[in-house]
């Protein structure tokens, strides 16, 4: 994928979709900031913090050499992503995703360690679980879970007491229970038929959104060759329970098998439309009718 993205001369950029104006399509985020470099710059996981009238973004961040999350406020009348500060540490390897949880406060995911390329495949398919979840406490990063298989995307439930995760290869859709000290239980384990890859929580229900990839072999095969093999999109809607710890039923939003959309990895509501993302294809747009 490296080497797709280095032909194509792509760059790493945030970008701004507006659900109200959807003709409009999206539009890059500048960043502004003394500190802040574009130099290989690879934005991946993203979560929004809103504070009283201010509006932050974490962002998880592969760079040549290290990992970090990075913090930016979000300038609303210029459009703009204003740097704010950089966070490291020396447990960071492999990071995949973050769920902000206060204004110097967050959970992210550590796929893995090795950064490598033949490190991080021998993790995958010998079914090394070095991966876990680790939280920023204004501090430091400490761990705060058990070891994980490959551990993807993360998000906090509606109410702030759960954080909800996927092991991709492991096929799993994980619940755990935040303590008084942040440190995570896990109180459920639920398998699916799908690679989940990225939870999202519904606003409105708390139910949660997965972008997922349906068959294995054919998201291994784009992800190797993006620009000549596709894969299947695929979007689950999971029912929970009014705990938020139990999944009631589940239900498919979105089907792609005649590849419309290639690798569908995350998804969003606002007022019953959706955007659906990928890992390097397009977006899709949706008004939905059936929520």
């Amino acid at each position: 994928m490296k080497e797709y993205h280095k032909k194509d001369n792509t760059r790493g950029r945030i970008m701004l979709f507006n659900f109200e104006k959807p003709a409009d399509g999206v539009r890059e985020l500048m960043i502004v900031g003394n500190q802040f470099s574009y130099e290989d710059f690879a934005p991946h996981g993203i979560s929004v913090l809103e504070e009283k009238d201010k509006v932050f973004l974490f962002v998880v961040v592969h760079r040549a050499e290290e990992d970090t999350v990075e913090k930016f406020e979000f300038l609303e009348k210029t459009l703009e992503l204003k740097h704010l500060k950089t966070y490291k540490g020396t447990l960071v390897h492999l990071l995949n995703d973050v769920a902000a949880t206060g204004h110097e406060t967050f959970y992210t995911t550590e796929s893995g360690y090795y950064r490598n390329y033949i490190g991080h495949i021998l993790e995958q398919f010998i079914g090394l679980s070095y991966g876990h979840l680790l939280y920023y406490d204004g501090r430091d990063f400490i761990p705060v879970s058990e070891p994980t298989y490959m551990v993807n995307g993360i998000t906090l439930s509606k109410d702030g007491r759960h954080v909800y995760t996927v092991s991709s290869p492991g096929k799993k859709f994980i619940v755990y229970k935040r303590e008084a000290n942040n440190r995570l239980k896990k109180i459920n384990e639920v398998e699916l038929d799908t690679i989940p890859d990225n939870p999202t929580i519904d606003p409105v229900t708390g139910d949660v959104l997965l972008g997922c990839h349906p068959i294995w072999i054919k998201i291994a095969k784009h992800l190797n060759d993006p620009g000549n093999e596709s894969a299947p999109s695929q979007v689950l809607m999971l029912h929970m329970d009014k705990s938020g710890t139990n999944v009631t039923d589940g239900i498919t939003e979105l089907q792609s098998d005649n590849l419309e959309l290639y690798g569908s990895t995350t998804a969003t509501l606002y007022k019953k439309r959706m955007l659906v993302g990928t890992v390097c294809h397009k977006m899709m747009y949706c008004e939905e009718n059936t929520l």
